[in-house]
């Protein structure tokens, strides 16, 4: 039965490190602290606007401190991506994963997905703006006909 707890814990390390490994590659750690972060900034705004009339200096300590526990509590969180992970693949399927992204077209398509990913939000937005222009022009004249 021991054994069997060892071969079952050596499993588990090992699918963790390919987790970390692939969240490496994929960013998945910056993008969930990324998101994370911005969770708490509307926690803290939240805060911050049910908190009127409350001693300033008390209240900047205690967002001081609730954004420390906050962070505290995100290994949580990426404990909870990675029961999703394994949930939905095998440590094969991920090692599969990691074998491609090892590859020199994996590190191609890695470094071409930040260069893709650098020019997306400028292409986003100037596209926005033209569609909004458009789609506002249109909105006008469907009024304008009625």
């Amino acid at each position: 039965m021991n054994e069997q707890i060892s071969i079952s814990a050596a499993n588990s390390e090992a699918y963790a490190a390919s987790l970390q490994q692939l969240f490496a590659y994929t960013k998945m750690d910056a993008i969930v602290g990324q998101m994370a972060g911005a969770f708490m900034m509307q926690a803290k705004a939240s805060i911050s606007a049910k908190s009127e009339g409350a001693d300033p200096a008390a209240l900047a300590q205690t967002l001081a401190f609730f954004e420390e526990e906050y962070q505290a509590e995100t290994p949580g969180l990426m404990a909870e991506i990675s029961d999703v992970y394994r949930a939905v693949f095998t440590k094969e399927d991920i090692d599969a994963v990691l074998a491609f992204y090892s590859s020199d077209a994996g590190q191609k398509f890695l470094q071409g997905g930040a260069q893709v990913e650098q020019q997306l939000q400028a292409i986003t937005q100037t596209w926005a703006q033209a569609a909004g222009k458009v789609a506002f022009g249109r909105a006008t004249t469907r009024v304008n006909n009625a």
